[in-house]
């Protein structure tokens, strides 16, 4: 594909590759893929990806977390303009635990799932302890 956000090690931003100027990193739409389907999982704090709560998300095609605040603390992740290329987009969630998180990300608040759409379609995958609890709340 030839996009390279960053081709050194964790937090080496002096590679000639490395998006972090703005001026080498090609455009998304330039280069970045478009996916059929997305599957993402949908964390208790509101997360997917490595995009948490509180967190900026980046621009580019992709980016290195070096702290995760869940494990494994090194991560590399899509950015969130890439998680919005996608014909379908498909979040996972079970359990009652991730009812708050998907309260706020249906109802658009501050969580990073929300706002992520397909562009044709997006659709919601719950278990039914968690469709109990967000019928209760």
């Amino acid at each position: 594909m030839g996009c390279v956000a960053e081709d050194g090690p964790v937090g080496d931003t002096t590679s000639p590759n490395s998006c972090e100027d703005g001026e080498n990193c090609p455009s998304l739409s330039g280069c970045a893929p478009w996916f059929a389907v997305e599957i993402l999982g949908i964390g208790e704090d509101g997360h997917v990806a490595s995009l948490f709560p509180g967190r900026p998300s980046p621009d580019g095609v992709t980016f290195a977390v070096t702290d995760s605040p869940k494990p494994p603390p090194l991560r590399v992740s899509f950015t969130r303009a890439m998680l919005g290329r996608c014909d379908e987009l498909w979040l996972l969630a079970a359990g009652a635990g991730k009812a708050d998180a998907v309260r706020l990300a249906l109802s658009g608040g501050d969580v990073p799932a929300a706002g992520l759409r397909g562009r044709r379609a997006t659709r919601w995958f719950i278990d039914q302890e968690l469709a109990d609890a967000l019928a209760v709340g």
